[in-house]
């Protein structure tokens, strides 16, 4: 999935999102599904803010 990828030093998903050209880091998770949350929760939040 676009903007969650893994860290393979740490053994950690990382989870980011790009907003107004920059990127946010979202968090790290031990779980991938945790990490696609919290990247879609992230979407649903910026997109409100931009409406």
């Amino acid at each position: 999935m676009k903007g969650v990828s893994f860290h393979k030093r740490d053994a950690l998903w990382m989870a980011h999102i790009i907003v107004e050209g920059k990127r946010k880091h979202l968090g790290c998770f031990k779980k991938q599904e945790e990490a696609i949350a919290a990247r879609k929760a992230a979407e649903s939040e910026f997109a409100k803010q931009a409406a």
